[in-house]
């Protein structure tokens, strides 16, 4: 954000506001494909499920990482982990 000496509390929550709650709804959003792939997976391996996707397991490792990560914001943004709950409490303050 450039510099903007006019500036006003108003427009900095706004702005606190908006992008908290985009943040939030990445986060929801992350943690219905987090169930979804949970759900895809039914308990199959990665060989396994790299097979039925045609890609290497490899990439299948990656996607378990990223769905692993949003899953893991899920749960701090919700407070259910204490990892970076209370940096999610300092956005929900603004949303």
């Amino acid at each position: 954000m450039p510099y903007n000496a006019d500036v006003t509390w108003l427009d900095i929550s706004a702005g606190l506001g908006y992008y908290g709650l985009r943040v939030k709804e990445a986060i929801l959003d992350g943690h219905e494909q987090y169930q979804e792939w949970v759900a895809f997976r039914n308990g199959r391996t990665d060989t396994q499920v790299a097979t039925a996707l045609s890609v290497d397991v490899s990439a299948i490792v990656d996607a378990e990482y990223a769905f692993s990560a949003m899953e893991e914001l899920y749960m701090a943004a919700t407070a259910q982990s204490v990892v970076a709950a209370n940096r999610f409490d300092a956005i929900r303050k603004f949303t």
